[in-house]
């Protein structure tokens, strides 16, 4: 039978004893890597949604088999790189798979004359598989991470994992919300891991930084509600930057990569120009994650749509510090 004939028939299932029915039917060692990273959702949801009796097929996953429930938890499933999948591959996988990264790496680091940080922000579900103490992401983790490290002599620093073990103690129930991306004190961590990295601790004002609850519609709502979904999600709040947009786009560009804006800062904490290639974990302004911190911070802040400065092959030359983000699956 084939993946997409396993989900069919996980389709058809209404209650957690005939989901344990369909897991114990395919639980022997799958070569399919899809139908095994299913099952490991499978499984999840069965141990962590110990109270749930009934099963529905269009709550667990969606149609376009994008997006599952880690437990409680809305996060990406397969999209466009077969996410799910990437665990399983070996560490000599994983180590052939982000050797493309070598000669851009080598280029941007040795060409840079100025302190470039990198930031490589985990999925939803790999800071909740290390939260609950799984290791079936480890090769993958244990590689990028020396993959990075390998780079340590040119970069300022890199953030990855490494925030997660930072108090106060996260909670799994904390990332039940219908969005693929982290929480907001998670960018601050990761703003927080740059800063130092660029040699700016010293310049860090957290007293500045504040949360507030907003209503959000998050990007896996519709996927897995059938509708959007509003609920409650704690916001950054940055003080007193006196952030103004000078040049570029006011909201996302068309195509996405096209997308570019330059803030400015009468109150800047650090009186220098920073430059983001990012995704949407750095994001535009409005979304408030890293490029909003750093807007606020510096004061000028450029932002490409460009995970770890791909397309433009060089940062901006009047740039004093670079930041270069990117999703972990994109690494991969």
């Amino acid at each position: 039978m084939s993946f997409l004939e396993k989900v069919s028939e996980l389709r058809s299932v209404i209650s957690r004893d005939e989901l344990l029915n369909w897991r114990e039917k395919n639980q022997s060692a799958p070569a399919d890597l899809k139908l095994r990273a299913l099952l490991a959702y499978v499984e999840d949801w069965l141990s962590l949604t110990a109270e749930e009796q009934e099963f529905r097929f269009s709550s667990f996953i969606s149609e376009d088999l994008s997006s599952i429930m880690l437990g409680n938890c809305p996060v990406i499933f397969l999209g466009t790189n077969e996410w799910a999948t990437k665990r399983y591959l070996s560490v000599t996988e994983v180590t052939e798979v982000l050797s493309k990264w070598n000669s851009h790496f080598q280029r941007i680091t040795s060409d840079s004359k100025v302190p470039v940080f990198t930031a490589i922000v985990p999925e939803k579900d790999a800071v909740l598989r290390k939260l609950l103490g799984k290791r079936d992401l480890s090769n993958l983790q244990a590689t990028i991470e020396r993959f990075i490290g390998g780079y340590a002599e040119n970069l300022a620093g890199y953030s990855f994992m490494q925030w997660i073990d930072y108090p106060p103690e996260p909670s799994v129930a904390n990332y039940e919300y219908y969005d693929s991306h982290l929480l907001s004190r998670d960018y601050l961590r990761i703003y927080i891991d740059a800063m130092s990295g660029l040699g700016l601790r010293d310049k860090l004002d957290i007293q500045r930084i504040t949360m507030k609850r907003t209503p959000a519609v998050g990007d896996l709502a519709a996927k897995l509600t059938g509708e959007p979904f509003v609920e409650s999600n704690l916001e950054l709040l940055f003080t007193e930057g006196n952030v103004q947009r000078i040049s570029g786009d006011e909201t996302f560009g068309e195509p996405l990569r096209s997308t570019r804006q330059e803030f400015s800062s009468s109150n800047p904490i650090v009186d220098a120009k920073v430059a983001i290639y990012g995704d949407s974990h750095s994001s535009i302004y409005d979304k408030r994650k890293l490029t909003y911190l750093f807007a606020n911070t510096f004061a000028r802040c450029e932002f490409f749509w460009d995970p770890l400065c791909l397309n433009n092959k060089t940062p901006v030359e009047d740039a004093d510090y670079v930041v270069l983000e990117i999703a972990q699956r994109f690494m991969v």
